[in-house]
């Protein structure tokens, strides 16, 4: 079986360019990752208020505005991160995306083989964000989910768990729940997931 690097991710291209829209789009599908595509900032919008994404490729020069906006209305979920992609790369333009909260930037036109590479990336470090996270909440004594010695247990598990197992020094590691009805197994899985 062949082995797909983006498998699982999901993707919006938002693209004017229906032609490179699609190529992008495509390529992306065969290295398995999950993509849509909007054309303009509007229905990127409709798109945002339906479905949830890993990462959004957005070009800033869109039909009914700039794909900044986008981004300074604060439009993608706190998860979701977004590589621009623009004709004109000056370091100005990259400076204010990045300042913006993009993850990354491309200037067109780009090789198609480039895009596994700063999705991975941007991926990465989308985990490395949610583990430091993580980190900090269960170090907070006021999280506000746990009291008395539980949370601290969890904690002191995982970090244990961490710090034997390299491989998860950037992502979490599985985690199984188990113990009786009403003992808060669903309230920790959500949590752990968030």
């Amino acid at each position: 079986m062949e082995h797909k690097p983006l498998s699982g991710i999901a993707i919006l291209v938002i693209e004017d360019d229906k032609l490179l829209s699609r190529r992008i789009c495509a390529y992306l599908e065969s290295r398995g990752a999950e993509v849509m595509s909007s054309i303009s900032i509007e229905e990127t919008r409709n798109l945002l208020d339906g479905f949830s994404f890993d990462i959004a490729l957005s070009d800033i020069h869109l039909p009914d505005g700039n794909g900044l906006d986008l981004l300074k209305a604060g439009a993608f979920s706190g998860t979701t991160r977004v590589i621009v992609m623009t004709a004109e790369g000056g370091v100005e333009t990259a400076v204010e995306a990045m300042r913006l909260g993009a993850a990354d930037f491309l200037t067109k036109p780009f090789e198609l083989e480039e895009l596994p590479l700063v999705v991975l990336r941007s991926r990465q470090q989308q985990k490395q964000d949610r583990l430091e996270n993580f980190r900090r909440e269960t170090r907070s004594e006021d999280s506000g989910l746990f009291f008395g010695e539980s949370m601290s247990t969890v904690r002191q598990a995982l970090d244990k768990i961490i710090e034997t197992d390299n491989r998860l020094k950037h992502s979490l590691p599985p985690v199984l729940l188990v113990g009786q009805t009403g003992t808060g197994k669903t309230t920790l899985a959500r949590w752990l997931h968030e």
